[in-house]
């Protein structure tokens, strides 16, 4: 709060402006405790603004010279077996287009200012190759213009897909063209690193996959499960990243046994083109006996008969235990675009892309799938070969688009982009009470018409859950009779500013690229929108501060549980958050100073205020030059600009005096300051500066007289 005090430094009197300790508030005006915007500064112990730590490279990507390598999507974890904590990181990255010909293949041609046409001739490529291509080049995707002049990225529009041409358009004017250019193109892959005190350097898990998702991942089963809604589901346990895929029995009309290590299958020709894919010579399966699974076989021989029907003869490399009574081999699972658990069993959502200003297809944006057996990931196919699934659509009268779901106070929430549906239980399983009546207790009881802006803008605090909607940030409370209730206003102090945010999202990417994290061990919530991150700071009744540079750069973040470190993400860097003694410093990646900003709401003096000089009440591990602009009057265009430099005796910057030499005026030397002469009738303050170390700041003063005459309080809110 701001208020006037008598005798100060020789002063007749002094407004005090305490640091704002209740945070960000764009609609308070008269009340200093809060500010109108706070950049790099947390809330510290004594209710001081403290300028945020900075980063640290702990992994990055060995040069390459056939890779260019772009964004981190997604940061991961997995604690192997030795307990170590694993960092898995999804990374686009740019390849020279395959199969191509640069100099003969590839025709520019122009259509308009900005707007130039490539066109790759394909005609020479046989139908693999093509369909490579085909997967490659689609709408949005990132391309990269190699060439001597200058080399930049764009993404690639109006794609066309024939026999002959892969045909799109990019927002280059053609003069950009060198007469021989290369062109990269964006893929994506998942590299790993181990958590340790020196800067590692990622390892491949995995390429080839698309760079234009939103990845999730689980941990479960001592697997970490990743989706996106494009590619097939991965796991990876701990060595290696394979394909998921689940047991799948064959649908047979009769199955005979023809010897110790041979058998017979009649199945309808339906499953022809199916079988003859996965019955393969050196393909793994297992044999089924009755109720009883068999050791793992491997296949040897088999001849396919055509009739009526599809005979299938298969000899094994060992013997049966058993009389074999079916087959079950691993089948690909759907390309699901979000997996989570509930109650020890996996559920899904279908397959497709998340976009911003479009839904999946009707027949996927509302199927939630589910696995068929409880705690596994292999087993997703019921034994008439389908996997199990519950259509929304009829629970609620909007079109939508589920994004993502999860438990939270014994409900299961899935979550729209237009509402939310709340459903009770345990079990989808239909059970049979003995009278043909079936049910299960896994039931649908409301649904608000409250949904979540994107499936990466939520977490989990204890006894409330926050997310973003196209109102701004919400919370999900338990109220005193076990009932649900959403909370609007929860970010009202920052919601103006979020919605700015949301009605700056322009492109599919920025959507994309929204992200928010739960830092335990720095006591903060984190959403990154498109130039900020939204720190909320769990401290009192909250506070609200925005970080920018490597937060608002980065589009991932990750709290890791075993080192309790916080990650952020860099181009090909992955960097550690340094508030901790063992890597702490105050400048990102070790060597880019901290910008801060304080600006204080509008407040209204009682008398007009006669100022005559400036004091800096702060703290300053390092010389540092912070700017102060003084505006007068409610009038933006009429201000008072000062610096004033902080330069302070002693290594230990929390026992030291400033110099006295250079404050001559400043009685004791406590504080810095400077003359600054203006009189007005309300004020509003910025306060501003780089941190190259620690910086604290307590309070500021302006010290002067009230006009006698008009002075009616002491305070001057």
């Amino acid at each position: 709060m701001s208020k006037v005090i008598n005798n100060f430094q020789g002063r007749e009197n002094a407004i005090v402006f305490k640091a704002a300790s209740n945070g960000v508030n764009s609609n308070s005006i008269d009340n200093l405790s809060y500010a109108k915007y706070i950049q790099n500064m947390i809330l510290n112990e004594d209710n001081n603004l403290s300028v945020r730590n900075g980063t640290k490279i702990v992994a990055s990507q060995e040069i390459n010279p056939d890779v260019i390598f772009n964004d981190q999507l997604k940061l991961m974890n997995y604690i192997n077996f030795n307990g170590n904590s694993e960092i898995i990181t999804y990374q686009t990255y740019f390849i020279k287009t395959p199969y191509i010909n640069f100099q003969t293949n590839i025709v520019i041609n122009r259509l308009a200012d900005n707007i130039t046409q490539i066109a790759i001739d394909i005609r020479a490529l046989n139908a693999n190759q093509k369909a490579v291509l085909y997967k490659y080049f689609f709408e949005n995707v990132y391309v990269f213009i190699e060439q001597e002049s200058y080399s930049d990225k764009c993404e690639i529009f109006d794609v066309e897909q024939n026999n002959d041409d892969i045909i799109f358009k990019v927002n280059l004017d053609i003069s950009f063209f060198d007469i021989q250019f290369d062109l990269w193109i964006e893929r994506a892959g998942i590299y790993k690193f181990i958590d340790s005190d020196i800067v590692d350097n990622l390892t491949i898990l995995g390429l080839d996959f698309n760079p234009n998702v939103i990845v999730s991942y689980i941990n479960y089963q001592r697997y970490l499960i990743i989706c996106n809604g494009i590619d097939p589901v991965q796991y990876y346990d701990g060595t290696d990243l394979k394909e998921l895929k689940s047991d799948y029995q064959i649908t047979q009309i009769s199955i005979t046994k023809t010897s110790n290590n041979a058998l017979s299958l009649v199945v309808d020709l339906l499953y022809e083109a199916e079988l003859r894919e996965n019955l393969v010579i050196n393909n793994i399966v297992k044999v089924v006996s009755g109720l009883r699974l068999e050791t793992p076989n491997k296949i040897t021989n088999v001849v396919f008969t055509v009739t009526d029907n599809i005979k299938i003869d298969l000899t094994f490399e060992d013997n049966f235990i058993g009389n074999p009574t079916n087959i079950l081999y691993l089948k690909p699972i759907p390309a699901f675009s979000y997996i989570n658990i509930i109650n020890d069993r996996l559920f899904a959502l279908d397959s497709g892309g998340s976009f911003y200003k479009k839904f999946r297809s009707p027949d996927k944006s509302m199927l939630v799938y589910y696995c068929e057996k409880r705690k596994s990931i292999f087993n997703w196919y019921n034994q008439r070969g389908i996997i199990e699934s519950i259509n929304l659509a009829s629970n609620s009268n909007k079109i939508d688009d589920l994004q993502c779901f999860n438990t939270y106070q014994g409900r299961i929430l899935f979550w729209g982009k237009e509402s939310v549906q709340i459903w009770t239980g345990n079990d989808p399983t239909v059970i049979n009470d003995g009278q043909n009546i079936e049910f299960g207790d896994f039931r649908w009881q409301k649904t608000e018409p409250v949904g979540i802006f994107s499936k990466n803008m939520f977490v989990e605090l204890p006894n409330v859950f926050i997310f973003l909607s196209k109102f701004g940030i919400c919370s999900l409370k338990i109220d005193g009779f076990n009932n649900l209730n959403i909370d609007l206003f929860f970010a009202d102090n920052v919601n103006s500013y979020i919605r700015k945010q949301l009605e700056n999202l322009t492109t599919e990417r920025e959507y994309r690229n929204l992200n928010c994290f739960v830092y335990p061990y720095g006591g903060f919530i984190g959403f990154r929108f498109i130039h900020n991150c939204y720190i909320y700071q769990l401290k009192g009744q909250g506070f609200w501060t925005i970080f920018t540079q490597n937060f608002s750069d980065s589009k991932t973040f990750l709290y890791d549980s075993v080192s309790k470190n916080l990650y952020l993400a860099n181009k090909g860097d992955v960097l550690v958050y340094c508030d901790k003694l063992k890597y702490k410093n105050y400048m990102d990646m070790e060597n880019n100073p901290i910008p801060f900003n304080l600006y204080y709401n509008w407040f209204n003096i009682t008398a007009t205020w006669y100022n005559e000089n400036i004091y800096l009440s702060c703290q300053s591990s390092e010389d540092i030059l912070v700017k102060i602009k003084v505006y007068l009057n409610y009038d933006m265009s009429d201000y008072q600009l000062t610096e004033i430099k902080v330069n302070q005796i002693d290594s230990k910057f929390d026992i030291s005096r400033f110099d006295i030499d250079e404050f001559s005026n400043n009685e004791k030397a406590i504080y810095p300051q400077e003359t600054l002469r203006f009189h007005t009738d309300s004020i509003s303050l910025k306060i501003n500066g780089v941190a190259y170390k620690e910086f604290i700041f307590d309070s500021l003063y302006l010290s002067g007289g009230i006009n006698i005459e008009k002075k009616t309080s002491k305070n001057a809110d």
